[in-house]
């Protein structure tokens, strides 16, 4: 989550926001809407096998977006060379 306020946070902040996310991501893609557009349905484990994915893919960034506070969505910035 980008979360570009000033103050800090300390660790167990930092995880709780984590498998907040991680919950909302699961939830999101076993919506049926969702799912028709993502193809991503399953379990927990497959969608932390996937968001781990997307995290080591040097070119790719996971986002959950949030608006006032409340989490709305998530999305992928993806790296494309173009020459």
């Amino acid at each position: 989550v980008l979360d570009p306020g000033p103050e800090t946070k300390d660790e167990s902040e930092v995880e709780n926001e984590e498998d907040s996310d991680m919950k909302a991501f699961h939830r999101w893609m076993n919506d049926e809407r969702v799912g028709r557009g993502w193809g991503e349905q399953g379990d927990m484990a497959k969608h932390r096998a996937y968001v781990l994915g997307v995290e080591r893919d040097p070119h790719a960034l996971a986002l959950v977006m949030c608006w006032d506070g409340e989490r709305m969505g998530y999305v992928e910035v993806n790296w494309i060379r173009v020459r």
